[in-house]
């Protein structure tokens, strides 16, 4: 079985995060005392989690930078990984 290596988050990728209709807060699964930004690459996938979860009437998907997200964790597409982990694509090509 080939496995496909997944490229490493950066921080000027656009994301799709879940946020609270009312509050404006954004949506993070907790896990060992952090909280990780429910957020995925593709829209697609983030209206997919936000019903299956059953929030369609208190949740909106929101896009936004991850680099500007006011968060040090993240649950990408599944997967949790923290801010030192990103790269800087930007930075990398100068």
């Amino acid at each position: 079985m080939k496995h496909r290596i997944k490229p490493m988050a950066d921080v000027s990728q656009n994301v799709h995060a879940l946020q609270h209709i009312e509050t404006g807060e954004f949506i993070c699964l907790r896990q060992s005392d952090k909280e990780y930004l429910a957020c995925f690459s593709d829209g697609d996938s983030a209206y997919q989690f936000r019903d299956e979860l059953g929030l369609l009437e208190y949740v909106d998907i929101s896009c936004l930078r991850l680099g500007d997200a006011p968060f040090d964790n993240y649950w990408l597409d599944g997967e949790m990984i923290g801010r030192g982990v990103l790269t800087n694509r930007q930075t990398a090509n100068r």
